[in-house]
């Protein structure tokens, strides 16, 4: 019986260590606290690809819990060295800041880790610069999405020079593009992001969600205004990995973020894209617009729920039984604009043309 005991206390030893290893194994985790006015915005929490969720206790003064998450579906971010990490955030949404002392993180069955908040590296956001006096053509902004099925029509044909006119003629100030390539033997190896760069002589950011033997495929945004930074996020994916570029964009000072998706076929999956999308948005300063394939119907969950807090421009402009994606079996609009709520609509359009498989979509809008 002794020996069996002992036996048995060998073997949990060896199996707590092996916890204890994996754990290490896992690499380093960072909390970030962004704040902004001497308030915290949000914590950004950076982890290894292998941990897919966490769960945390915040802690106020007297070691009392305040607040309890469980954190899934991390945004998946490749830093410059193309090292890939997750990343979860608690926003103000979530809860007040007021009472954070500590933040103790658990992942699976290891023991959790703690940081204090007064420790956390504080990165201080800029103060609203573009307080400034706009007149009427200032701020008018016409935007596009456009889902452009690799470069090829409907039929099949290589459409990439009567996509460029469409957008040229359409006199758009900022296009997000889905289905757009680099390097892929489909497309017959063009980089297609530099190519209507360049024939639309408009400033590009690319965001590749998927990389087959080299060549690139995902979402760009073009814009004829300057592109200050963007960085490419990937969503939680079934069959195919999507994602999110999100670009901020100087219009005559004021800084706008425009963000482009591609979502998956599947509405469990949607749904989970559109969780990681909204919990995003909630970090960004300033007026937002997202665009692109949602691959959902208006009355879908999906589309109701942004619909929640951003502006439908279809929907809102008595368009929303324009089809966007039209074939004899399959009619109906799932390419979409949305707005935040302080930008103000002039028009809505969306372009027949048979140069993809989806038409396009504009909008003119004001800026506030």
């Amino acid at each position: 019986m002794r020996k069996a005991a002992i036996i048995f206390v060998a073997v949990l030893f060896i199996f707590s260590l092996g916890l204890t290893l994996r754990a290490s194994s896992q690499g380093e985790v960072t909390i970030t606290r962004f704040m902004k006015n001497n308030k915290t915005l949000y914590l950004e929490i950076k982890t290894p690809l292998d941990m897919k969720d966490l769960v945390l206790e915040i802690l106020n003064e007297k070691a009392e819990v305040t607040h309890f998450f469980v954190l899934d579906n991390p945004i998946v971010k490749s830093s410059e060295d193309n090292e890939k990490n997750n990343f979860f955030y608690i926003t103000r949404n979530m809860a007040q800041f007021r009472g954070f002392d500590e933040i103790n993180l658990y992942h699976g069955y290891n023991r959790e880790r703690v940081y204090k908040m007064k420790e956390l590296e504080i990165i201080a956001l800029e103060q609203d610069t573009f307080v400034k006096a706009f007149n009427s053509e200032e701020n008018r902004l016409k935007v596009m999405t456009y889902n452009i099925h690799h470069g090829k029509s409907l039929y099949g044909t290589n459409s990439i020079d009567t996509i460029a006119q469409l957008v040229s003629e359409s006199n758009v100030d900022i296009v997000g593009f889905q289905e757009i390539e680099s390097g892929m033997l489909r497309s017959g190896f063009l980089n297609q992001v530099e190519y209507l760069s360049t024939q639309l002589n408009m400033n590009q950011a690319f965001g590749p969600n998927l990389n087959i033997l080299g060549g690139k495929y995902g979402n760009a945004i073009m814009s004829k205004y300057p592109i200050i930074a963007y960085e490419n996020y990937g969503l939680p994916s079934g069959r195919e990995q999507r994602g999110f570029l999100r670009a901020t964009i100087d219009v005559n000072g004021h800084e706008i973020q425009f963000i482009v998706t591609h979502l998956g076929l599947n509405e469990e999956e949607r749904n989970r894209q559109v969780s990681v999308i909204q919990r995003y948005m909630e970090t960004l300063q300033g007026d937002v617009i997202l665009v692109g394939d949602f691959n959902a119907a208006q009355d879908s969950t999906e589309i109701r729920r942004l619909s929640k807090k951003l502006q439908d421009v279809g929907e809102i402009t008595g368009n929303s039984d324009q089809p966007t994606f039209d074939l004899p079996l399959l009619s109906k609009r799932i390419d979409y604009i949305f707005i935040g709520q302080g930008i103000s609509i002039e028009s809505y359009e969306v372009i027949k043309s048979r140069a993809s498989d989806h038409y396009p979509v504009q909008a003119e809008l004001v800026l506030p």
